[in-house]
């Protein structure tokens, strides 16, 4: 038997093993899924996991489900929506996103990158303390956490995330808790969680650009617009189930000042 002859049939088995019949599975994403958005390129450009692998536990490390990687598109409706959403919900009263918002909670620009859509999903679908509680639609939960994203990864901050006191280790007697915590609540900067109220609506960011235009007529919120609210509640909107607080110039600015940190 000749050398080349014998070279031959022991290189047979890795022949068998690593060549690829007509018609076999393609290696990576693409054995299993279908090629989509092609102008985009690999696969990882919008869904991250290892596109080099075969083996799906390692390919799936990471991996960002198809309703969650809309963000990656710039214009796509889900993102759209979700910035309406925002906008509506007035997210950015106590976040940041987008390089625009308050900072009495953390600024998502830092901290969803670090994360898995679907904890931001269910961070949103199970509000911790002192975040309102919107009861989003799950299709609503998803175009929010798709603005978020695209929101982060236009405007990557380098910022340390925050870290959020929602229990205030110092004196709870200050105006707010006295006259509006057992009806509101807010998150600050500087007193972290204050008031422990579900009935009126949160007050977190009130004097915001961010806060909804609620004041009468859409008017936004402004130190000269809530001394007439809580001087006469249903003078400004009738029906309201609020009653006046008679409050000095003191109190009053004390309150203000809570409101404004």
């Amino acid at each position: 038997m000749g050398l080349s002859f014998r070279l031959l049939i022991l290189s047979l088995p890795f022949i068998v093993l690593f060549s690829s019949p007509a018609g076999a599975a393609q290696p990576g994403c693409l054995g299993c899924h279908k090629r989509h958005y092609v102008e985009r390129g690999r696969c990882v450009t919008c869904h991250r996991g290892d596109d080099r692998t075969d083996r799906k536990r390692v390919a799936h490390d990471g991996l960002i489900p198809g309703r969650f990687a809309w963000f990656t598109i710039q214009g796509s409706p889900p993102v759209e929506r979700g910035k309406k959403l925002m906008d509506t919900f007035a997210c950015r009263r106590c976040h940041t996103i987008g390089g625009k918002g308050n900072r009495p909670a953390a600024n998502l620009d830092s901290s969803a990158l670090l994360r898995q859509p679907r904890e931001i999903f269910h961070a949103i679908q199970s509000p911790v303390q002192y975040m309102p509680d919107f009861r989003p639609a799950d299709g609503e939960i998803t175009d929010m956490v798709n603005a978020i994203l695209a929101g982060a990864t236009a405007k990557k901050s380098k910022e340390t995330p925050l870290v959020v006191h929602f229990q205030n280790t110092g004196t709870r007697e200050n105006i707010f808790e006295k006259h509006c915590g057992a009806c509101h609540r807010m998150l600050s900067t500087r007193d972290g969680g204050i008031g422990k109220g579900e009935i009126g609506p949160n007050l977190s960011g009130l004097f915001s650009p961010f806060y909804p235009a609620t004041f009468r007529e859409r008017e936004r919120w402004s130190a000269a617009n809530l001394k007439k609210w809580v001087a006469n509640p249903r003078r400004i909107k009738n029906g309201t189930l609020m009653q006046p607080i008679p409050l000095n110039e003191q109190e009053f600015a004390g309150l203000t000042e809570i409101l404004q940190h």
